[in-house]
């Protein structure tokens, strides 16, 4: 069995510490399950980790496969120029994913080497001390969570069918609108979506979770349930146990992190 490891990741930029600074002493759930997915890959011996960003070039009905051989994570654009990262990319896993999903999707191949932060903060936080470990960006299309998880289910076969100890990380956060500062707005309702989000997940409910309210989805605003979708789908081909769930609001915004165990077949 290739996939060894999956997990939902948020992705604050306050995170990285030269940006977080003494905001991160708020994040500590998070940064305990970053702690925890950083001990599984070094266990497991993860060779590549293909990750699900919800950010970055997305389009309403073509999902995009990043080819770069090399990336770069910087996080200029939240005006810090000190944290920097370089990473390889897995050429021939990213191809073969490829070329199995342009036989039933709009799939565009492209070759961005400096990744959006919705990939930069989790591997930034991961791989800071493990930089052999190469990476397959993928980006989400906006078709709807059905559409995501079946895409995912390719990828999963694809994965199954290689050689190297993969992981899969869905990069997104939940609600944006739980507070009244909340960058989305207020939502009253917010808060037990986002509950019922993680109950879902838990409980290994994928049909209910696919047809979540649309217009509950629209008034809290999360932005990681497509990555979070194509995730499952990607399990959906083994069996999992749920490792550890963490989760924390503290600005406003639902942080969910959970790994997942994938059965040996």
């Amino acid at each position: 069995m290739s996939l060894k490891l999956a997990a939902i990741v948020p992705h604050p930029p306050i995170l990285i510490p030269s940006i977080g600074k003494e905001n991160i002493l708020r994040l500590e759930k998070t940064k305990n399950s970053y702690s925890k997915i950083e001990e599984y890959l070094a266990a497991e011996k993860i060779e590549t980790i293909v990750i699900v960003s919800s950010h970055g070039p997305i389009r309403p009905d073509t999902w995009s496969i990043n080819l770069a051989p090399e990336f770069e994570i910087n996080f200029e654009e939240f005006g810090d120029f000190s944290a920097k990262l370089n990473l390889g990319g897995d050429l021939e896993l990213a191809q073969n994913i490829r070329e199995k999903l342009i036989e039933h999707h709009q799939v565009q191949a492209i070759s961005q080497p400096t990744l959006d932060h919705g990939c930069g903060v989790p591997l930034y936080s991961l791989l800071a001390n493990q930089k052999n470990i190469e990476v397959v960006p993928l980006y989400i299309a906006h078709a709807g969570l059905l559409a995501n998880f079946n895409l995912g289910k390719i990828i999963g076969a694809q994965i199954e069918k290689g050689r190297k100890k993969i992981a899969v990380l869905a990069s997104g956060d939940l609600s944006h609108t739980l507070e009244k500062k909340s960058p989305a707005g207020f939502s009253p309702r917010a808060a037990k979506f986002d509950q019922r989000i993680i109950e879902l997940l838990q409980n290994k409910s994928v049909i209910d979770f696919l047809n979540l309210d649309e217009n509950l989805i629209a008034e809290a605003k999360p932005c990681g349930l497509s990555a979070i979708a194509m995730l499952l789908g990607i399990l959906g081909n083994t069996g999992y146990d749920i490792a550890s769930t963490a989760y924390e609001s503290p600005f406003g915004v639902g942080y969910l992190s959970m790994i997942f165990k994938p059965l040996p077949n």
